[in-house]
């Protein structure tokens, strides 16, 4: 028979191999999470890394469609630019053609605009 003393020590015994089972598993518990933890902030730095690439591919594409739309309407405004220029010089030589073949309505139009400045300049004066 096993005397109380016996007994206190094989009961001590058995908790200090049950403590040290439980603070293994407790060690291998806490490296598993330090893993999980490690792979979990590399996947979210991966994905990080793949949303910033496409959104930087995204701004490339706007920027590079934004800037052919610039030059269609630069092209577009040079054309106008042209037209308007040509219209101008047909509009001065038909002029220049009409003011050879009628010289007194030249006469006539340069005497009313300046008939129409002196009169504004005299209603300034009151």
């Amino acid at each position: 028979m096993g005397t109380a003393r016996d007994k206190a020590e094989e009961t001590a015994g058995q908790v200090s191999e049950a403590a040290s089972a439980a603070g293994d598993k407790a060690g291998e518990m806490a490296g598993a999470a330090g893993d999980k933890a490690g792979e979990v902030a590399a996947m979210a730095k991966d994905k990080a890394g793949e949303v910033a690439g496409t959104a930087k591919d995204r701004a490339g594409e706007v920027a590079g469609t934004a800037k052919e739309k610039a030059g269609e309407v630069a092209g577009a405004a040079k054309d106008a630019a042209g037209v308007a220029r040509e219209r101008a010089g047909e509009l001065a030589d038909a002029a220049a053609t009409e003011a050879k073949k009628r010289p007194l309505l030249v006469v006539a139009a340069v005497g009313a605009v300046v008939a129409l400045v002196v009169r504004r300049l005299m209603k300034r004066r009151r």
